[in-house]
């Protein structure tokens, strides 16, 4: 039965309405409304739509049997939230609300400090996040204690950092969302290393005119030379620090070999264009707006920077699940950034370069995409055979 669907009316408007609340309330509280106000309303139609889907999700029925059956032999911190929420009343289709929604209060709580972006901000989180919540469900909760780990790394202020009295409270919250993210998904400690590395030690964004070739030469010239020996150091400490990762570390011959790749990634020529324009304009209206407007703002030199290192990632590891999705988690701090660009409309820049603002409109090509063209993938609870009051 669930293979036959390919449309979902009650998926499409949904999705629809999700969209439109969460940029009419983005417009509302960058007009001076009430963030909470407007901020909750999101909170608990995303909470809706992403708690109530249905075999939606790489991992769905894994993630909703390791929850029935209460364990997880790689995290046994994950199953001792999920044997705490079975306290609640909580089963193993109504976990996927909980999930969804501490995703999204933390991240509501992260973008509560870049407010008057939030008319740009909260479409296109929806936009970038929607689907990573949805397919990489552990990460995905861990990762929201991620947004709350930045949220209290962006307030040290790097150049003040020896008077560490003055910000002992932002460091401690540091370390204990650090600690979190780390202990439900091991994976996203590559992300608090490289997020906390670049805003310590980078105090310059990329320059485009390195950054856009190496760029290009990660999408076009070394997914076809690189030689994964050289990962070799990497995957044998990721094998000793985590069991998962030495599961995949104990196959590498497969990941990283033709078998190991998922096509799903694949674009064709056209489409691989548009992403190049548009992800090479980000690189350059953040460099023009850091450098014009906030030359020694670390937080945005941060965002371009980690956007630039996992754009090209991803890039050269465009089929191999999982050094893409390495690469994909980090450079998805970009669409902060892209929201930010869109507000200031970086200035000296010439009139024929403002072409450069139309192609970023690929960051929500993947969200259409996947309103419109779901498919099978676009169930919901009530779609099922089974009885209602078995999913609450």
């Amino acid at each position: 039965m669930f293979s036959t669907m390919t449309f979902n009316i009650d998926f499409i408007i949904l999705n629809l309405l999700l969209l439109y609340t969460f940029y009419k309330a983005g417009n509302n509280i960058s007009h001076k409304g009430n963030y909470w106000h407007n901020a909750n309303c999101c909170v608990a139609l995303f909470t809706f739509v992403q708690g109530c889907r249905f075999a939606r999700g790489n991992d769905y029925f894994a993630y909703s049997q390791i929850f029935r059956d209460g364990t997880h032999e790689a995290n046994p911190f994950f199953s001792s939230i999920n044997e705490s929420l079975k306290i609640f009343g909580i089963n193993e289709y109504s976990c996927f609300m909980v999930y969804a929604f501490t995703f999204i209060l933390c991240a509501m709580i992260f973008m509560y400090d870049y407010r008057k972006y939030a008319k740009y901000m909260f479409p296109l989180f929806l936009g970038g996040f929607l689907l990573f919540e949805e397919y990489m469900i552990r990460q995905a909760f861990s990762y929201s204690f991620f947004f709350l780990y930045l949220k209290y790394l962006f307030k040290i202020p790097i150049n003040q950092i020896h008077n560490t009295l003055h910000y002992t409270k932002e460091l401690l919250y540091c370390i204990l969302f650090a600690t979190l993210v780390i202990l439900i998904h091991t994976g996203n400690i590559i992300n608090i290393f490289i997020v906390t590395s670049i805003y310590i030690f980078g105090a310059r964004p990329f320059h485009p005119w390195i950054a856009i070739p190496i760029y290009i030469c990660c999408v076009y010239i070394l997914p076809h030379i690189f030689n994964f020996n050289w990962l070799t150091p990497i995957l044998n400490f990721a094998a000793d620090a985590d069991k998962r990762a030495a599961e995949y570390v104990s196959k590498s011959e497969y990941w990283f070999s033709a078998e190991g790749k998922n096509e799903i990634y694949d674009k064709n020529l056209i489409i691989e264009i548009i992403q190049v324009i548009a992800s090479s304009s980000t690189m350059y209206l953040g460099y023009k707006l850091i450098r014009h407007k906030f030359p020694t703002n670390r937080v945005l030199i941060t965002l371009l920077n980690v956007f630039i290192i996992g754009i090209c990632i991803e890039s050269i590891f465009v089929n191999l699940e999982i050094l893409h999705r390495i690469g994909q988690v980090l450079d998805m701090v970009g669409y902060f950034l892209i929201a930010i660009i869109l507000y200031y409309k970086p200035k000296k820049l010439k009139p024929q370069y403002h072409i450069l603002y139309f192609s970023l409109i690929w960051f929500v090509y993947y969200y259409i995409k996947y309103i419109i063209f779901s498919g099978k993938v676009s169930m919901f609870i009530w779609d099922t055979p089974y009885p209602f009051f078995q999913f609450i």
